[in-house]
This record gives structure tokens, sequence and C-alpha cells, in this order.
């Protein structure tokens, strides 16, 4: 097995409960978990909740855990449920909303700047 040098990373344990939570916009809570390469959200949005579209260089996975997500990626609109994919290249307009709340895991590589700077920031107020 080759080792892959990730330099400033720690190994971490948790759970869903005690990962740092940010709101980057109203109705939509994610807890964050961030690595040297890439990052992981657990995504709540509320009923009614919009993300408006969108686009950053990072690629993005995900996968819906609870309820439906209706996504536009590009200039496709799909209704996904619990068990349904996605992936969106680096680049991509997308957006999301959900009639009455989803929650979806986003894996993002590289991590996204601004969501791990709100989580460090939100894990500094949490164990104050």
């Amino acid at each position: 097995m080759t080792d892959i040098p990730t330099p400033n990373v720690t190994p971490t344990w948790g759970d869903r409960d005690t990962l740092p939570t940010i709101t980057p916009i109203a109705g939509v809570d994610m807890g964050v978990l961030v690595g040297g390469a890439m990052m992981m959200g657990i995504v709540t949005l509320a009923p009614e909740a919009v993300v408006p579209l969108h686009r950053h260089p990072n690629e993005q996975i995900g996968y819906v855990l609870e309820g439906v997500i209706t996504m536009t990626v590009g200039d496709e609109t799909r209704d996904i449920g619990p068990g349904a994919v996605y992936m969106i290249p680096g680049g991509t307009p997308h957006s999301g909303s959900s009639v009455d709340g989803c929650v979806v895991i986003d894996v993002f590589s590289p991590p996204r700047a601004d969501y791990a700077e709100l989580a460090r920031t939100a894990g500094d107020r949490e164990s104050a």
C-alpha cells in the first residue's frame, strides 16, 4: 500500500450530532467534516428551502438520505429521493429546493474554502 501524504490532517471520529454546523443560507444547515483533499457535509434543507443557482470550482458528489430534493444541474432538472446520487462537475451551475424538506450528503473536492472557514469558526464557538 502506498501512503499518500495529506499535510496537516489528523484522523477524525465523530457522529452527525457532533459535527460543526453551519448555515450557509437561510433554511439550510450543514454538519461539516473537512479533510485535506475533500470535505463532507450532511445537509438539511428545511421545508420550502431554496439553494439558489450558483457555481463553484469544486467537484460535488451527493447522496439523498431523506425526503425529495428538486435539483437543477446545468440545463436538467430532476426530483430525486432517498438512495439517489448525483455528481456535479466543478464550474457547473446548479440549484436545489425541497417542498417538504430533505437531508443529503454532499462531498466536495477540493474542500470548499468558504464552508471550511465557517465550520472552523463554528467549531471554535461550540468548543468554547
